[in-house]
């Protein structure tokens, strides 16, 4: 096989390896830019994830203060409900709470009614007959009314509670979403991984064959331009001898062509 076309077997081999490597670079550069947008989309959950977090800790804080202060409130209405069944084992024997509620309920019908002369009387005496018993439960009444107040102010805080759990619970919802999709998106950004180290592989194998093609296409070049360079000087030597016999012919007076006389110009002969 001739040299030359052993050099352009070699440039062309040489340019497939090339493009070859564009190639890989290519892809190399795609499955960069995705990892990179799986990246940018765990920032995000990461963020999400993140506030979702804070949120649900910030009700969890809140419903830890809430239990403590039902806790104290309970505590209280426990010592207070202590007192008054001590109180009550001491005090007469009558139901004071239906005692109260006829009270209020004689005193509404006086506001709002109109009643007789003697209906009114009947009521205005009864109340003050009520009154006067009451009395004897003023200090039951009075602790009555305050375990009743903190019942109130647990149910309250325990209705709180209930809301405060149920926000902190969908906050902890979205936040474990967030991690379920990052941790989805890493088995991704794994593949991708796989994905650039065949490549990367591959690319360093052609990248070598390439190092070693530019070597012998280096090699073939270095070897024609040896033989060229060979060639030219043997035609120099050529044209030297051809020019003398051209020069032989002038003195003898033949008749030249103008190649004839760009030959004897070039080797000094005119």
């Amino acid at each position: 096989m001739k040299k030359t076309d052993e050099l352009k077997i070699k440039l062309k081999e040489r340019d497939e390896l090339k493009r070859e490597v564009a190639i890989l670079r290519r892809e190399l550069s795609g499955l960069n830019s995705k990892k990179k947008d799986l990246i940018e989309i765990i920032k995000n959950h990461n963020r999400k994830a993140e506030d979702a977090k804070a949120k649900r800790d910030k009700f969890n804080s809140k419903i830890q203060e809430l239990k403590k202060e039902r806790t104290t409130i309970n505590s209280a209405i426990k010592d207070l409900f202590a007192t008054y069944k001590d109180l009550r084992q001491g005090a007469p024997n009558k139901d004071f709470k239906r005692m109260e509620m006829e009270l209020k309920r004689l005193e509404w019908t006086l506001q709002t009614r109109v009643l007789k002369v003697e209906k009114e009387d009947e009521l205005v005496k009864r109340i003050e007959e009520l009154k006067a018993d009451l009395r004897d439960f003023k200090d039951l009444i009075h602790l009555s009314n305050e375990i009743d107040s903190k019942k109130l102010k647990s149910k309250k805080i325990h209705s709180k509670i209930l809301g405060y759990s149920q926000d902190s619970q969908k906050h902890h919802e979205d936040f474990l979403e967030n991690i379920k999709e990052i941790r989805a998106i890493e088995v991704k950004i794994d593949d991708v991984n796989k994905e650039k180290d065949g490549v990367t592989t591959k690319l360093d194998e052609v990248k070598e064959v390439l190092k070693s093609k530019n070597a012998l296409v280096k090699e073939v070049s270095s070897t024609l331009e040896s033989e060229e360079k060979k060639r030219r000087e043997k035609s120099t030597e050529e044209l030297k001898k051809e020019a003398k016999l051209v020069y032989e012919r002038f003195k003898n007076g033949e008749k030249l062509s103008t190649d004839d006389l760009f030959l004897l110009q070039r080797f000094g002969q005119l």
